[in-house]
Parts: C-alpha cells; sequence; structure tokens
C-alpha cells in the first residue's frame, strides 16, 4: 500500500498517537508472560527518551491509515503470533 503511494523513501509513522512510557511496554511483557521481574531504574546512567508517541499524520493524510488496535492490545497480539511462531517451528 504505502510503496504504492510513496516514491522517495518518506519515512512513515504508524502508531497510535498513544504516549507509550518504556516502562510500561516492558510490564505489558512481564504480565503476559506472567514473569516477575525487579526492575531498578538506575537514574545515574545515560538515557534515552521515557516515552514515545508515534504521529501517524502522514499515515493519514498519504494512505489514509488510521489506527484501530491499541497500543497494549497491539502488543499482546504481536507476543501471541511470536508465540504462535515459535512453536509451529519447532
Amino acid at each position: 500500500m504505502a510503496a504504492e503511494k510513496i516514491d522517495d523513501a518518506t519515512a512513515v509513522n504508524l502508531g497510535t498517537m498513544e504516549r507509550i512510557w518504556v516502562i510500561d511496554a516492558a510490564l505489558i511483557i512481564l504480565d503476559y508472560f506472567r514473569h516477575e521481574a525487579d526492575i531498578q531504574l538506575l537514574p545515574d546512567k545515560p538515557v534515552g527518551p521515557p516515552n514515545r508517541v508515534a504521529d501517524h499524520s502522514l499515515a493519514a493524510e498519504i494512505l489514509g491509515w488510521r489506527p484501530s488496535v491499541l497500543f497494549r492490545n497491539g502488543l499482546i497480539q504481536t507476543m501471541e503470533w511470536s508465540k504462535r511462531e515459535l512453536i509451529d517451528r519447532a
């Protein structure tokens, strides 16, 4: 779809425009796998941005694309797909 409408290597973000904190994404993953981990933040170490927001306005403009899945649900669906793929390849 994008290749049909973009011919100059323009980057197009796909996302929900939800502000996602990296720690929250990690906690979703830990919860999904029912794994407990002692997450320790190290404020004395260099850090990147603590959260991300993917602006999908260009995708909406060029491709007519809008998100239909919340970040949490999409992350869970991706983990379920990954698990199925690993099982199928085993």
